[in-house]
């Protein structure tokens, strides 16, 4: 028996709601599961950055640390084709012209679980040297990103390259006796209220590359160190020139930064210097 045109409308429509919600039902189901697998990538790529990074790129806690990187994606890992096409195009750029000097790049994780990446850039013309972030103008150029040992910068509707001037071996240990040495001691609390912004810091001190007569990196010299900063606080003065650091030669800002972490979480650190052009120890113990 045919059913009238009316019941038979009304059954196709109860035919069509009835397959939108077993597919609505479906999809749901279909997206817990993609979820749960990318949950699962995610975590194993925290776990493999964690374990290959370098030494220096200490995390208090590499899974958050890591996972903020991820969340975020600060380092394109959400589309690695775009990370490496992005390369290609940053690597192409012509370098500046501009009369700068890229004294070091590094990415620092705040207390609120941000991570931003800095740079240290000297002005040459007028011999300034303050610390940048993505965003900031230097020069009359925009600071577009900022990379690992280079900076890219907008000036005058093109883009430009500003990599640093050395790049030096890694490895290096520092050998020989010096010849005299001081001991500073410093409350664990007042050197954690120093350390607390890392800003701050790194406008309390002018730092520029030494190298050797060979040509290659041979240390950090320090000028214009502010009164009660951290500087100031572990002993180290106008002209000295930082090369090691428990042992090991300091020639990037990857060495510099190692230094950071260690007075954040050593009991002491002992600092090859020259000063006044002799070779002198720092040693600096934290209570």
């Amino acid at each position: 028996m045919q059913l009238p045109l009316p019941w038979q409308r009304l059954l196709k429509t109860i035919d069509i709601v009835a397959l939108t919600i077993v597919a609505y039902l479906c999809a749901g189901l279909w997206w817990q599961i993609v979820e749960s697998r990318l949950a699962l990538s995610r975590s194993g790529l925290v776990s493999g950055l964690a374990s290959v990074l370098p030494a220096q790129f200490s995390f208090s806690s590499p899974t958050r640390d890591l996972g903020v990187i991820l969340q975020r994606d600060l380092f394109k890992t959400g589309s690695l084709s775009a990370s490496f096409s992005e390369q290609e195009q940053i690597d192409a750029l012509a370098v500046t012209s501009l009369n700068l000097q890229l004294l070091g790049t590094v990415a620092v994780a705040e207390n609120d679980d941000r991570v931003e990446p800095w740079a240290v850039i000297l002005d040459k013309s007028s011999g300034q040297q303050n610390v940048y972030r993505q965003g900031d103008t230097v020069a009359q150029a925009t600071i577009r990103k900022i990379l690992r040992g280079k900076v890219v910068l907008g000036v005058q509707g093109r883009d430009e390259v500003l990599a640093m001037d050395v790049n030096p071996g890694k490895g290096a240990v520092i050998r020989g006796d010096s010849s005299s040495g001081n001991r500073i001691e410093i409350n664990r609390q007042e050197l954690q209220g120093a350390m607390a912004n890392m800003s701050s810091i790194l406008s309390q001190v002018q730092v520029k590359p030494v190298t050797g007569d060979n040509g290659e990196a041979s240390g950090f010299a320090l000028d214009h160190i502010v009164g009660g900063s951290l500087f100031d606080k572990i002993g180290l003065q106008n002209g000295d020139v930082i090369q090691g650091a428990d042992g090991k030669a300091v020639t990037s800002p990857e060495d510099a930064f190692a230094i950071y972490q260690g007075l954040k979480n050593q009991p002491s650190v002992s600092l090859t210097i020259i000063r006044n052009g002799k070779p002198e120890t720092v040693s600096v113990q934290i209570r």
